[in-house]
C-alpha cells in the first residue's frame, strides 16, 4: 500500500500540524516507551474505504502498512487538496485518546452510525480547544459545516423512526456546541423547528445535558457521555466503553513496536 511518511507531512504542512505531531510523539513516548510514526494514506489505497462516496477523513493505528511496525495512519482523499487543519484534526482525535478521553461502541460496533456520530460530537469540543491552542482556528470549518447542515435539513423531511432522529440529532448538536456564529446557529434551530420538530427535541436534550459538564475535561466528558445515553433513552446496555489506548498498546506488543 502506498503511503506518505512523516517526513513528508512535516515538510508539507504548517507549524500547528507539526506541533500536533510533536504532542502525539510526546504522549506516545510517555504511554508506550516509544514514538509512533504518523503516515498519510490516500483513501483509494484503503480497500474498505475506497468505494465511499464523497469526502472521508479518519485516522487509525495499523501494523499492516509497514511490516513489523505500528504506525498511526491518517486517511485522506488526495495529497493534492487536503487541508492542513484536517490533518491536525485527525491526529488530534488520537492525541485525545492518549490524554484519557474515551470512546463508545454501540451494539458492539464502534463503526455504527450511532457510535461514529456520537463519538465525534463527544470529542469535538476538546479537539477544537486543542487545535486552537496549537495555532489552528477550526471555526471556519465548523461554520462551513453548519451552513451545509442548514441546507441539508432544509431540503429533507423528518424521518419517522426514533433511531434515525437520534442519529440525525448528533450532527446539529456538534454544530451548535462548537460554532461561534449566533446567526447560523439561530438559522439552524429555525429550520429544525419548522421541519424536524422531534429531532429538535432530542437536540435540546443533548444541549441541556452538555451545559452541566466541561466537555474539554476527560472525566467530565466521560460522565457526560453516560448521562446523555440515559437522558436520550438509548438502550444503555448496548453502549460500551472502548479503550483505544489499550488497543494501541496491544497492537504495539504484537508488532514489536
Amino acid at each position: 500500500m502506498k503511503y506518505f511518511d512523516e517526513r513528508i507531512i512535516r515538510d508539507k504542512f504548517d507549524v500547528p500540524t507539526n506541533k500536533m505531531l510533536d504532542l502525539w510523539h510526546t504522549l506516545s513516548k510517555e504511554k508506550f516507551g516509544n514514538k509512533i510514526e504518523v503516515v498519510m494514506v490516500e483513501r483509494k489505497y484503503v480497500p474498505q474505504l475506497a468505494q465511499f462516496k464523497g469526502e472521508l477523513y479518519t485516522a487509525f493505528p495499523t501494523n499492516e502498512l509497514i511490516k513489523g511496525k505500528t504506525v498511526l495512519a491518517v486517511i485522506i482523499n488526495s495529497i493534492n487538496d487536503v487541508k492542513q487543519i484536517i490533518v491536525s484534526h485527525e491526529i488530534g482525535h488520537w492525541v485525545l485518546n492518549l490524554q484519557g478521553f474515551i470512546g463508545l461502541s454501540y451494539n458492539s460496533n464502534p463503526l455504527s452510525d450511532e457510535a461514529v456520530l456520537f463519538n465525534t460530537a463527544l470529542q469535538h469540543p476538546a479537539l477544537y480547544k486543542l487545535q486552537i491552542s496549537l495555532g489552528h482556528d477550526p471555526h471556519p470549518e465548523i461554520n462551513s459545516r453548519l451552513e451545509h447542515n442548514i441546507a441539508l435539513f432544509s431540503k429533507q423531511g423528518e424521518r419517522k423512526p426514533r433511531k434515525d432522529r437520534l442519529v440525525s440529532s448528533f450532527l446539529p448538536a456538534d454544530d451548535l456546541l462548537n460554532s461561534t456564529s449566533e446567526p447560523l446557529k439561530q438559522k439552524l434551530k429555525e429550520v429544525l423547528k419548522a421541519k424536524h420538530p422531534f429531532t429538535l427535541k432530542l437536540l435540546n436534550i443533548i444541549l441541556n445535558t452538555a451545559s452541566h459538564y466541561d466537555l474539554t475535561n476527560p472525566d467530565a466528558n466521560r460522565k457526560f457521555a453516560h448521562k446523555l445515553i440515559k437522558n436520550l433513552k438509548m438502550q444503555v446496555s448496548l453502549w460500551k466503553e472502548v479503550d483505544n489506548t489499550k488497543k494501541l498498546a496491544d497492537m504495539l506488543q504484537n508488532s514489536g513496536g
